[in-house]
């Protein structure tokens, strides 16, 4: 039985599963061995299977092998090298994290140098911020994917680098990838998107006064008049960006930059200035320059000597282009070298070399999948073939025309299935508008009972809220009230008595002053002294508070030293406390100095200190202390007075419930300037605490920050 002969689509589908069964047996070995061993392994064997496809491929070309075994062999040696795959390490390190995380990091910076996606090694540590380390990985792989001409797959990469570097706030990468971001969507037609990313970067390069990136804002915004056709727009911004890169000194952009602008003059028919940028090569030549850079540079040279007489020296730049692209493994790049140098050939007549470079072309289309491209190639090989060798044109024609009617199939099989749908979704469409009327109608009740609802639901909330202010309201009138009562019961009791008894005794004095001694009257001028005093006292604590109260009392705080703002009132005291028989200790260190209302402060020092006095029996001590606290200082008034019960010391400050009490020797007390002692206490954020037992003195304290 005739063994079947094995056509193009069994050839492939071979190939492509001896792809898969090398991948599975790369990452079984490299399972068994250790990482590091695995790596170094790997690499070994990369640099063995290079040099045997070299030598495979030679053999091949020599021996007119057949395309199968050709295809085969160069599909087995490119599997090896998958495992150390850009791509490959990329979904690893989206998937992984840590310190694993980090070594692929370096791996896939390692292949972003070898394919001439980054200039410059970059090496991570563990003490790198890891957004940082992914925004450069994620962003990189944009500019890896747009190298090969994969600009769809690079948009998403590009934009989840930017957003990562716009956590961390770098604005100069986040202006570097705008820029390159602007470029992937310009390629893929999406300019709408593309402006604001390139005017974006150009205004962070402005506020940055980053010379490198308003270079490169200026070539890209020549790009985009360019493919709008605004040529001389375009040359001016070109010229511009080419001044910026000589001043930079930036050989690679000011290549990419005279690539442009010859661009712009063979697009005019201006030869003569594409001849003036040889010029401007020449120079730039001389420089240290990375990979595409040459590429770029052959490229240009190729076009300008496509002139006759000069056939031979374009193809060198070309096969010089084609060194370059090969390594890197740029195939677009390689098909656009190879396509030139057999147009070339063909117009010098040198027909063996375009037909092995459209061979090429040809055998990179079917293994890379570039059928478009694929397609113009056997139409060449046609063409070239026409007239010399028939059978082999009829042999390109007949694939040709299958591929041509594969297209068209499919566009067809397109087509009809646009039409089934359409169809489909005429006929739907009627019913979709009869149930989205239905739909409206009762989305339309719904909404009605949803609105009524919510009204009531506001208007009841309106009602709650109104019946709850209002009670506030009530509440603090009730407030204001008792507060208004208990000042005029303390006008009408505390005041008026001792004004009543002063009236009396300056009538008995008037009245008896002949009949008395002078003693006697001594005596009694003292006792009403006293109680004019008391009277004073009374009217002050009364003022204060009714200002603390109606908040007349402004609070203004400011840096004192505490011993020399109370100096004055302590002396007074002393005197007081000496003339009743009472000691009276000061003990504030030297610099106490602290933030509060000076006349605040002494309000509350002296009432205590008045107080402890009062109540304080002759021969006892009053101690004022001041010590120093992680947040201020803290004030202690003490005496060893008759103190207080507990249900004096519980309704110490509530001014409704207070009693008033005479001191030791007869003064007579209010209990009113506790209270304005707390509220101004209160004022400063502290807190007035009183301690104290009946028959054996009180303490009170607060706190003042410093």
């Amino acid at each position: 039985m005739e063994a079947k002969k094995p056509d193009k689509k069994d050839i492939i589908s071979l190939a492509k599963k001896t792809k898969h069964y090398c991948d599975l047996l790369i990452e079984q070995s490299e399972n068994w061995l250790s990482e590091e061993e695995g790596a170094r392994n790997v690499e070994k064997r990369l640099d063995e299977s290079s040099g045997k496809e070299r030598k495979i491929g030679k053999f091949l070309r020599n021996k007119g092998a057949k395309v199968v075994i050709g295809v085969l062999v160069s599909l087995t040696f490119s599997s090896i090298a998958l495992g150390q795959d850009v791509d490959s390490l990329f979904v690893l390190f989206a998937e992984s994290s840590g310190g694993r995380q980090l070594e692929l990091a370096n791996r896939i910076a390692e292949g972003f140098m070898r394919q001439g996606a980054i200039s410059a090694e970059q090496l991570f540590t563990p003490s790198d911020n890891p957004k940082e380390i992914a925004a450069f990985i994620y962003a990189n792989m944009g500019s890896y994917h747009s190298l090969k001409g994969q600009y769809e797959e690079a948009i998403p990469l590009y934009e989840t680098g930017i957003s990562l570097y716009r956590e961390v706030k770098d604005s100069l990468n986040i202006c570097k990838y705008l820029q390159n971001l602007y470029v992937a969507r310009s390629v893929t037609g999406d300019y709408r998107s593309a402006f604001p990313c390139l005017e974006e970067s150009y205004e962070i390069a402005l506020s940055l006064k980053h010379d490198g990136y308003i270079a490169y804002g200026t070539l890209t915004m020549g790009d985009f008049y360019y493919r709008n056709k605004h040529y001389e727009l375009a040359e001016t911004y070109f010229r511009d960006a080419l001044e910026k890169y000589k001043l930079l000194d930036n050989a690679q952009m000011a290549i990419a930059t005279i690539e442009r602008l010859s661009l712009i003059y063979w697009e005019l028919d201006e030869k003569e200035e594409v001849v003036k940028l040889i010029e401007e090569l020449a120079y730039w030549k001389t420089k240290e320059l990375r990979p595409m850079s040459k590429f770029t540079v052959y490229m240009i040279e190729a076009q300008i000597y496509k002139e006759p007489g000069q056939w031979n020296r374009a193809i060198a730049y070309l096969d010089s282009c084609l060194v370059i692209s090969d390594s890197l493994e740029l195939v677009d790049y390689s098909l656009g070298a190879l396509t030139q140098k057999s147009e070339i050939c063909l117009m010098s007549g040198q027909v063996e070399l375009a037909e092995e470079a459209l061979v090429r072309a040809k055998e990179l289309c079917v293994a890379y999948d570039r059928f478009t491209v694929l397609q113009l190639v056997y139409r060449q090989l046609y063409s070239l073939h026409k007239a010399g060798n028939p059978a082999q044109a009829l042999a390109y024609l007949e694939e040709y025309t299958f591929m041509n009617d594969s297209l068209y199939e499919k566009q067809m099989q397109e087509q009809l299935a646009n039409f089934h749908v359409q169809y489909d979704t005429a006929e739907k469409e009627s019913l979709i508008l009869l149930q989205q009327a239905e739909l409206k109608s009762r989305s339309l009740q719904r909404t009605i009972l949803g609105i009524g609802f919510l009204l009531s639901v506001l208007i009841l909330l309106l009602l709650m809220y109104t019946l709850n202010l209002r009670t506030k309201r009530n509440r603090v009138l009730a407030e204001m009230n008792a507060t208004k009562d208990q000042f005029f019961s303390i006008i009408s009791h505390d005041l008026k008595n001792p004004a009543i008894a002063q009236r009396e005794a300056l009538q008995m004095l008037i009245e008896y002053s002949r009949e008395w001694d002078t003693e006697a009257l001594s005596s009694y001028y003292g006792e009403l002294l006293k109680s004019a005093d008391s009277q004073v006292e009374l009217l002050y604590n009364l003022l204060n508070w009714a200002q603390v109260q109606t908040g007349r009392m402004p609070y203004c705080p400011i840096t004192f030293d505490v011993a020399s703002e109370l100096a004055s009132d302590i002396s007074l005291l002393t005197n007081m406390a000496k003339s009743k028989g009472v000691c009276l200790k000061v003990e504030i260190p030297e610099n106490t100095i602290v933030c509060a209302d000076r006349n605040m402060l002494a309000t509350v020092v002296r009432n205590l200190l008045t107080n402890a006095v009062k109540f304080t029996e002759k021969g006892g001590t009053v101690c004022l202390q001041v010590e120093r606290e992680a947040d201020g200082y803290t004030f202690i008034v003490g005496d060893t007075g008759i103190g207080m019960s507990a249900e004096q010391l519980r309704n110490l400050f509530v001014i409704g419930r207070r009693r008033s009490r005479k001191g030791t020797s007869g003064e007579q007390g209010n209990g009113l300037g506790l209270v304005v002692c707390k509220e101004l206490v209160e004022k400063h954020g502290g807190r007035l605490q009183a301690e104290s037992v009946e028959g054996e003195g009180s303490v009170f304290r607060f706190t003042i920050r410093g």
